[in-house]
């Protein structure tokens, strides 16, 4: 049987404390970098266009007991094809966030890091129990589980 997500995993993502994250590296900074223009498709660019500075947010949300100007710098760039891909069919579980992660520290290299991290929308979080079933989920759901789930897997992957 198919899952679906719920609103209140959104909030109760929101909630977690920093200090729940395994890592306690330092952050100095966090960038991300879309190319809303790259977008072929306009709808898609209109509904990404917050991406970058939600993004970075919820990830500084997640370090904010931690920020520091001598610690990791974290650089993402997002990859516009992805996002154009989850407007081809309706938007949904299969909606994907995907971006290249640079991580750099100005003096500790083995928290220097770079890879690839896709997440899907169905990866990003909580889900109703067994035979439960939302009708209509608004496309802002998808948008806030793949910010969350991608934003928390940053975090978790700083070593």
């Amino acid at each position: 049987m198919k899952h679906h997500f719920a609103a209140p995993f959104i909030a109760a993502s929101l909630a977690f404390a920093p200090a729940a994250f395994a890592s306690e590296t330092p952050v100095a900074s966090v960038d991300v970098t879309l190319e809303v223009e790259d977008i072929a498709n306009p709808t898609a660019a209109q509904f990404w266009a917050d991406l970058e500075k939600d993004l970075e947010e919820a990830i500084l949300v997640r370090v904010s007991d931690r920020l520091d100007s001598g610690g990791s710098r974290i650089r993402i760039d997002i990859d516009e094809v992805a996002l154009t891909s989850g407007f081809q069919g309706a938007l949904g579980e299969e909606s994907v966030l995907a971006g290249d992660i640079n991580i750099t520290h100005p003096t500790d290299k083995t928290k220097t890091g770079f890879y690839d991290l896709k997440i899907r929308a169905a990866q990003g979080g909580g889900q109703l129990g067994e035979g439960q079933q939302v009708a209509v989920i608004p496309t802002e759901t998808f948008y806030l589980t793949l910010i969350n789930g991608f934003a928390e897997r940053v975090v978790n992957d700083l070593r």
